[in-house]
């Protein structure tokens, strides 16, 4: 069942209306910042942001997200129960709270919550919210070194197993991943992000970082990879997905940071040329 785990919109960018107000995506989701009070890379990096991509990592539907049509939010809805209110917690912060989560102080403007404490006890606690200053402060600490730990330890090289090929209307990719760092990979765990394979479609190679792509595509790990092991990996491009003329498609890694790609450090990732002729559709591979 796809749920919330599924969702990158938080990593990948979002949505700013003519007020200001931005909105991680379009299916009726609450705001997560005000650009016409803060600059984009603050909203991009807020507390609201940070909690609503913990939770999404960790399977847990966000107050952020209340669409009915979305897939991830049905997904999730139907496999969890609603959870019942935590107790008050007693180092709660009230203005601190309210004031620290866009989201919050929004809520309490439009009449979803009468206080930060109602949210908290109704929602917050299962979405990796802080209570008070200090316990914030705390978290941005260790996160800082759980990032640090990830951008050193994490490293790839990654390898053809096959030429790629044209099948059932799909491109087959088959590759191999070595992993050259001295962090273990996690395989695909219900309770855990794990390491995945990615291939990403773009029109032109110049956009790899600078625009989001075309297409996006994941797969999981069959198993834990500890340093110097390596695993095969196969993904499969729908033919139709992709443009005629000419594109491309990267093969790279996502660590558990979701869009955080190996090669921001020292993977090199592996990139397909793709040529559809316009009048045949013949389509031509090259590597590079």
């Amino acid at each position: 069942m796809t749920t919330v785990r599924e969702c990158d919109y938080p990593w990948t960018g979002f949505m700013i209306w003519s007020s200001g107000s931005a909105c991680c995506c379009c299916y009726g989701s609450s705001p997560v910042g005000d650009v016409s009070k803060d600059s984009p890379d603050a909203v991009w990096n807020n507390a609201t942001m940070q909690s609503l991509r913990a939770s999404l990592a960790a399977g847990v539907l966000h107050t952020v997200c209340h669409s009915g049509t979305c897939k991830y939010v049905v997904g999730s809805r139907a496999e969890s129960p609603a959870a019942g209110d935590a107790a008050a917690p007693a180092d709660f912060d009230e203005a601190w709270y309210v004031d620290h989560y866009f989201d919050v102080r929004d809520g309490l403007v439009r009449g979803l919550w009468s206080s930060g404490l109602i949210h908290y006890r109704r929602f917050g606690h299962r979405e990796f919210r802080c209570t008070n200053e200090r316990k914030w402060k705390q978290r941005t600490r260790e996160e800082h070194v759980r990032r640090v730990t990830i951008a050193n330890g994490y490293s790839a090289t990654l390898t053809w197993l096959d030429a790629p090929r044209v099948h059932e209307s799909a491109i087959v990719l088959s590759f191999s991943a070595r992993n050259s760092g001295s962090l273990a990979w996690d395989a695909n765990h219900r309770d855990s992000t794990p390491i995945r394979s990615s291939a990403e479609s773009y029109r032109l190679l110049n956009d790899v970082g600078r625009v989001r792509p075309m297409y996006q595509y994941r797969g999981e790990l069959s198993k834990a990879v500890a340093p110097g092991e390596s695993v095969a990996l196969e993904l499969r491009v729908p033919i139709d997905d992709l443009p005629l003329g000419r594109s491309f498609v990267v093969l790279d890694l996502v660590c558990d940071e979701k869009a955080v790609r190996f090669s921001a450090g020292t993977t090199k990732p592996l990139v397909l040329g793709v040529r559809r002729d316009e009048w045949t559709e013949r389509v031509d591979l090259s590597t590079g």
